[in-house]
């Protein structure tokens, strides 16, 4: 019964391990569908803008009709093309945005798929102390070995 404790134990380090692993791969998974989800929000969010921009200028066109002024010379085309580039920037800025946020979110999946693996590791190179491997060999005791042309061959 005394043997089988240790590989219990191994068993489920390694469970916690895959489940650490899996975690962080729905996560990232999760944290990729929420960056589409905010890149396609920046764009929707740019759409709207212009469209609103679009009626803006129109009504400002038809203003200018309605006063006598010609539409599309001097100061009035002026006037419009002014408006019509602060509605294009202010689209880019939200479509810019929306890029920005899913930037980060995409960031944050990696992160935490990076976290989910370097958990399963650590949880399973704790096993292997556990049950009395080394996780690293001291300085200068490596078990490899090399020939070394000034020295010889390995005693």
């Amino acid at each position: 019964m005394a043997p089988l404790i240790p590989l219990i134990g191994l068993v489920g380090s390694l469970a916690s391990g895959v489940v650490a692993i899996g975690s962080g791969v729905i996560a990232s998974k999760q944290g990729r569908e929420r960056a589409n989800l905010a890149e396609e929000a920046g764009g929707i969010e740019a759409d709207r803008t212009r469209r609103e921009g679009r009626r803006s200028i129109a009504e400002r066109a038809a203003r200018f009709g309605a006063s006598g002024v010609v539409v599309g010379t001097g100061s009035t085309l002026d006037v419009l093309a002014d408006e019509a580039a602060e509605v294009e920037e202010a689209a880019l800025i939200g479509a810019f945005a929306g890029d920005v946020r899913a930037s980060n979110l995409r960031a944050q999946a990696g992160q935490t798929l990076a976290s989910g693996i370097i958990g399963a590791i650590g949880t399973i190179g704790a096993v292997g102390v556990g049950l009395g491997g080394e996780t690293s060999a001291p300085l200068g005791t490596s078990p490899i070995t090399v020939p070394s042309p000034l020295i010889g061959p390995p005693a």
